[in-house]
């Protein structure tokens, strides 16, 4: 099997980092904490095939995805504090990583001499899609935050910034 690219790989990264904190969550954040680590992962690996698709789609265009992802060997630790007040860590990380696509989509458009646009702009419209599930999400994982349970918040990374 080929290797993953860019997008797939920290799909993967991403899985393999959830998975391996679950445990953790659960002991500190109870079955709600489980409940929906489990629904990430599950959303992740069901991203999984798309994302294959969108590598394979990517790399015909030219359009270099990695600069958009965030390195998830950056996440914080899953035992660092938890910021009092409302969370909305999976909706924000989301929309900041539509916003950033959108910024390597431009770029690629510009050096693909437009090829790369309909993926740019499907890659963002894709990540907007995706906001009321990682609304949700954040919202139900707010009594696990208020147990000083990082879960979201303390899973993503940075965005990476324009270069």
């Amino acid at each position: 099997m080929p290797e993953p690219g860019p997008l797939a790989a920290h799909l993967h990264d991403a899985i393999r980092l959830n998975r391996a904190r679950r445990a953790g969550y659960r002991q500190r954040g109870g079955l709600r904490a489980e409940a929906l680590s489990r629904a990430l992962v599950g959303a992740e690996r069901a991203l999984l095939p798309l994302a294959h698709r969108i590598d394979r789609e990517a790399a015909r265009v030219g359009l270099d995805l990695s600069a958009a992802l965030a390195d998830m060997a950056e996440a914080p630790s899953a035992a660092a504090p938890v910021p009092d007040g409302p969370h909305d860590a999976l909706e924000a990380h989301v929309l900041d990583s539509a916003a950033r696509f959108a910024e390597v989509g431009a770029d690629a458009e510009r050096q693909s001499n437009g090829e790369a646009a309909r993926l740019g702009r499907w890659l963002v419209r894709g990540h907007r899609l995706l906001v009321p599930f990682a609304r949700a999400l954040d919202r139900l994982a707010a009594p696990v935050h208020a147990r000083g349970v990082g879960l979201f918040v303390n899973d993503l990374p940075p965005i990476p910034t324009a270069r």
